[in-house]
């Protein structure tokens, strides 16, 4: 049934979310970043994804402040205009 299928995306959905708000918690526990933007294709997700991590990055941090995760104001294009900036810099000059 569709249902079954679905409540098993929903269990892989929350793992997910689990690993990745662990891994930046523990980022932001180690390095204090002033915000974490979230880039990529996996940016695609929105407030599907945004929300449920600033709650539990929120959960987990040991600041009084939780570092806010954001999208990528460049989205899907993130690691491509980085690559440009970074071949645009270490890019011997005439």
């Amino acid at each position: 049934r569709d249902t079954d299928r679905s409540r098993g995306l929903g269990d892989v959905y929350k793992r997910q979310l689990d690993d990745l708000s662990n891994a930046l918690v523990s980022l932001i526990n180690i390095l204090d970043p002033e915000i974490i933007a979230i880039g990529g294709g996996v940016s695609g997700a929105g407030d599907f994804l945004i929300v449920p991590l600033n709650e539990r990055v929120a959960k987990g941090s040991f600041f009084k402040k939780p570092t806010p995760v954001v999208k990528a104001l460049l989205g899907n294009d993130a690691g491509l205009a980085g690559a440009a900036l970074f071949g645009a810099e270490t890019a011997p000059h005439r």
